[in-house]
């Protein structure tokens, strides 16, 4: 992503085309980068530019940095004023994340939802595999789905079928089987299939996952978790658990690395120096919130 944003700057120094500032402001929105959104935002504003992404680029900014109120305000003055934005999918994705902001009633956001997905499918109906096809199939607002979903999904893994957890299954499936390169997506469905206590498919994705990137660290968290909680061996947990702190020292500071080596720790009657994990894990110093009401809340 950082090598493709690089590259589009080098064009804009060029030439400030439209579809250049509209792809920039893709790659900005992804990155979280609020100031770089609203800047292109507010330029493309100011050019005849008949693109999705363009019209409802103030938008996307103003959610970005916490403003639910204007966000819904110029979400309106959009729809009123482009029409044609009705038949994208970002539209009804952000009028989703708007309905979750307002009254965070799951059914107005999941009424929102399904628009997004039925009009997402229509676009793609008769586009034959190939670049206009993973151009139509936009992973970044799928995937953006699939989080918002899982803000209302379980936590903990639920033997009934859960529809939350259905849904962001059959999204997250739809662009692993389009773009199977993905790491951060393949592993995002592996922790889908494991709230849906889907076990054997979870260890599959988390598999296919560290295939592509060995170094993903929430992966191996992950694989530690499904062996521990599922009665595995603990040598086999323990090592998932220390593969991933290797590649990132910073997971210790998580809360979820404290609980999966305290189970471990439990699982060997170490008692005490569970409980003291545990504590530990009290005392890791929580996170500043974010503002971007596109992130989902664990990351708010």
């Amino acid at each position: 992503m950082f090598l493709i944003r690089n590259l589009l700057a080098k064009a804009l120094q060029i030439s400030r085309r439209p579809n250049y500032l509209t792809e920039a402001l893709r790659i900005a929105v992804s990155l979280d980068d609020v100031k770089e959104a609203s800047a292109i935002a507010k330029e493309l504003m100011t050019l005849d530019v008949d693109n999705v992404y363009a019209a409802l680029g103030l938008v996307l900014s103003l959610l970005m940095s916490g403003n639910a109120k204007d966000a819904a305000t110029q979400y309106e003055i959009v729809h009123e004023a482009h029409q044609f934005v009705t038949s994208s999918t970002i539209y009804y994705v952000i009028g989703a994340i708007l309905a979750k902001q307002k009254s965070g009633n799951f059914d107005d956001f999941r009424q929102q939802i399904a628009k997004a997905l039925d009009v997402h499918q229509n676009n793609l109906q008769n586009i034959p595999f190939g670049v206009d096809y993973l151009s139509a199939m936009d992973s970044d607002v799928m995937y953006l789905i699939a989080q918002q979903i899982l803000d209302f999904a379980p936590l903990v893994p639920v033997k009934a079928a859960d529809d939350c957890l259905k849904i962001a299954d059959k999204v997250l499936t739809m662009i692993v089987d389009a773009s199977p390169g993905l790491a951060h997506v393949t592993y995002l469905l592996a922790r889908v299939q494991y709230l849906s206590m889907d076990y054997g498919n979870a260890e599959e994705s988390v598999k296919l996952c560290l295939e592509k990137n060995e170094s993903f660290t929430e992966a191996y968290l992950l694989r530690a978790q499904m062996t521990i909680d599922r009665g595995g061996k603990i040598n086999e947990a323990e090592q998932a658990l220390t593969t991933g702190l290797n590649f990132n020292f910073a997971v210790r500071d998580t809360s979820l690395y404290h609980l999966i080596k305290a189970k471990t720790l439990k699982r060997k009657n170490e008692n005490n120096e569970a409980i003291q994990t545990l504590r530990a894990a009290l005392k890791i110093p929580q996170k500043e919130r974010s503002k971007n009401l596109l992130a989902p809340l664990n990351e708010q």
